[in-house]
């Protein structure tokens, strides 16, 4: 659960995005902006530390960006960050982004659960089915989780599908006592 404040940041680089069209182009400059961050202690301890002036922290931010190349949009947004002393919440604001974002388009974002790992066309086919019971869009992440006996266990926003073998020997037992 994101904060009120990575929301409403969240929120405002959604609507930019939106607004322009480029909501891939964000959406990717800000995940790659995002595990440079969250991989690069150093550059944490720069950004986030109060003595060193916004000046020098922007020509930091200005230099990736025409190393990546990060669009203007992302960029504007991370010197907001950096202005308003917010940039530690980053990777919230790119949870809420995303979340927004996909509210905004009508996406639902899910996870399966199986045993084993499921070939394109068993995603492709579950996707499509997921789709049509939902009338959304579906964007689905694949696990695999050994302790499975067998089947799918799927959670679709707050529903959860359960279609593994262990679910229904739990409902045989029921129903026989």
């Amino acid at each position: 659960m994101s904060s009120a404040v990575a929301r409403k940041y969240g929120r405002a680089l959604a609507e930019v995005a939106l607004e322009k069209g480029r909501q891939e182009e964000v959406r990717a400059d800000l995940a790659g902006f995002g595990i440079l961050y969250q991989e690069n202690k150093e550059l944490q301890n720069v950004l986030q530390n109060p003595v060193i002036p916004f000046s020098s922290k922007r020509n930091i931010i200005t230099q990736i960006a025409m190393m990546g190349p990060l669009g203007s949009e992302v960029r504007n947004f991370l010197y907001l960050l950096l202005q308003n002393n917010r940039i530690q919440l980053l990777s919230e604001i790119q949870l809420a982004f995303q979340d927004i974002l996909n509210e905004k388009l009508g996406i639902l974002r899910g996870q399966v659960y199986s045993s084993v790992i499921l070939a394109e066309e068993q995603r492709t086919a579950l996707e499509t089915r997921l789709e049509s019971k939902t009338s959304r869009k579906v964007q689905l992440a694949y696990y695999q989780d050994p302790s499975l006996i067998g089947g799918v266990k799927i959670q679709v926003g707050s529903v959860i599908y359960d279609a593994t073998v262990q679910k229904q020997l739990e409902e045989i037992q029921r129903r026989i006592f």
